[in-house]
């Protein structure tokens, strides 16, 4: 990503200087629905809430039992 420079062909289109480099950003779209869910919910009122998209978690207050939040990692690495 440290050689990618994003500029504006004469179209004003954003395109890659290099040659034959490309840019994946769907590993972008789960954490940003996430955290966009967590502000809508939020923004009801609703202060605990655990939110999860593809895996992007966001947890903000407490469990329904009070405590922390808990979440467990099925397969870490």
């Amino acid at each position: 990503w440290w050689r990618v420079r994003v500029a504006r062909n004469a179209a004003g289109q954003p395109t890659l200087d290099s040659g034959g480099a490309a840019l994946d950003v769907a590993s972008v779209a789960p954490g940003y629905a996430a955290d966009r869910v967590a502000h809508a919910v939020t923004a009801l009122g609703v202060a605990d809430v655990m939110v999860d998209v593809g895996g992007e978690v966001r947890a903000l207050g407490t469990s329904a039992s009070g405590e922390p939040w808990r979440i467990g990692v099925e397969a870490p690495i």
